[in-house]
C-alpha cells in the first residue's frame, strides 16, 4: 500500500522527464497551451506528458489523503486496498489521458489505453476480492 503512494509520485516525475526529453508526445492541436517539440517536428502538440504527470500527482495526493485518514482512524481499509485503488485510478486515468497521445491504434485504441483497461479491471477485481475476503474473515 505504501509503495503505491510513492510509485504514483515517481511516475509523475517520470512524465515530467518525458516532457523535458520530448518523449511520448501528444497529438497535434491548436489549443493555446500546445507545445512544439523541435526534436520531434514543428507541430504544435498536446503536452500529454504534463497531463499524465498531473494524473499521477492527483493519484499520489488522493492515496496520501486516504492513507492519512486511515492512520487517524477515520477510514477503515483492508490491507491492499490502496494498491487496488492505485491500479483502478491509474488504469482509468491512463485510458483517458492517452486519447491525446500520438501512438498507433490497435483495434481503435492505443497501447496505453489497452494497458489502462487491463489495470482498471485488475484493480476492481482486487478490490472486490480483498473486501470479500475481509467480509468472510469477520
Amino acid at each position: 500500500d505504501k509503495l503505491s503512494i510513492i510509485s504514483a509520485l515517481f511516475l509523475g516525475f517520470g512524465r515530467i522527464a518525458n516532457f523535458l526529453n520530448s518523449e511520448l508526445v501528444g497529438l497535434p492541436t491548436s489549443k493555446p497551451w500546445c507545445v512544439v517539440f523541435v526534436n520531434v517536428d514543428n507541430l504544435c502538440r498536446h503536452p500529454v506528458q504534463i497531463y499524465e504527470a498531473l494524473k499521477n500527482f492527483f493519484i499520489f495526493s488522493t492515496l496520501l489523503v486516504i492513507d492519512g485518514l486511515k492512520l487517524k482512524g477515520k477510514v477503515k481499509l483492508v490491507k491492499g486496498a490502496l494498491f487496488a485503488l492505485f491500479l483502478t485510478m491509474y488504469g482509468l486515468l491512463r485510458f483517458l489521458t492517452n486519447f491525446y497521445r500520438d501512438e498507433p491504434l490497435h483495434y481503435g485504441l492505443n497501447t496505453g489505453q489497452w494497458l489502462g483497461i487491463g489495470l482498471f479491471i485488475i484493480g476492481i477485481a482486487l478490490w472486490v476480492k480483498l473486501h470479500a475476503r475481509a467480509k468472510n474473515n469477520s
